[in-house]
């Protein structure tokens, strides 16, 4: 339950504890971020943009020093969660691999993707994938059906797109197929072992 709902249960109050606990191993991380003078707000923001997909936040010092690079120029507090989400690719890689640290993938074709990637529409509420009603449908019973199957042979899979996608892609999801991760392709350390269960195709007809 605790993991469900961690990023409703950070407050700016537990924030500003675990920058005072840092302060004293980082103080150099933590200064940064005064420096250029990022609310705590934002700072709480980011943090919830990660524990919202389960990401930890133990690399704090990582996830910190993303947070003041960038934060002098994006302002969008979910974009910079998505930089902070590659910053600690190795973390969200060992998150979603299996006890053999292999990660467990669905892919997009290139058409499919590049026709979700031309419905993104930009919304108060940040990008989501705007395509007629059927379209959708077919996509989302074709990667379902995907899913299922791989968990049927033992797998416990991630959907694998373009950084680009991804954001929009997992609010899709978390109306229809919430359980599954959506993770972006530089995400994904190096070295990790990755293995490709399926590709899905619906949309590529479409696209050609």
């Amino acid at each position: 339950m605790v993991k469900t709902y961690a990023a409703e249960l950070l407050t700016r109050q537990d924030v500003q504890r675990l920058l005072d606990n840092l302060k004293q191993t980082h103080e150099a991380v933590v200064t940064a971020l005064g420096a250029e003078a990022l609310p705590l707000g934002d700072v709480q923001k980011v943090l919830q943009h990660l524990l919202r997909e389960r990401i930890p936040i133990r690399d704090l010092v990582t996830i910190l020093e993303t947070v003041a690079d960038y934060g002098s120029r994006v302002k969008d507090t979910d974009q910079l969660g998505e930089l902070v989400r590659a910053a600690i690719s190795r973390t969200i890689t060992r998150q979603f691999s299996n006890q053999d640290l292999k990660l467990t993938c669905i892919t997009l074709s290139a058409a499919t993707e590049r026709v979700l990637q031309e419905s993104i529409q930009q919304t108060t509420a940040g990008p989501v994938i705007a395509i007629e009603p059927e379209r959708q449908r077919q996509f989302l019973e074709e990667l379902e059906q995907s899913y299922i199957r791989a968990q049927d042979e033992g797998h416990t899979p991630v959907l694998l797109c373009g950084a680009a996608l991804r954001l929009a892609m997992r609010r899709l999801l978390d109306r229809h197929l919430p359980a599954l991760p959506v993770v972006a392709y530089n995400e994904v350390a190096a070295q990790a072992d990755v293995e490709f269960v399926s590709q899905i195709q619906s949309l590529a007809q479409t696209a050609a």
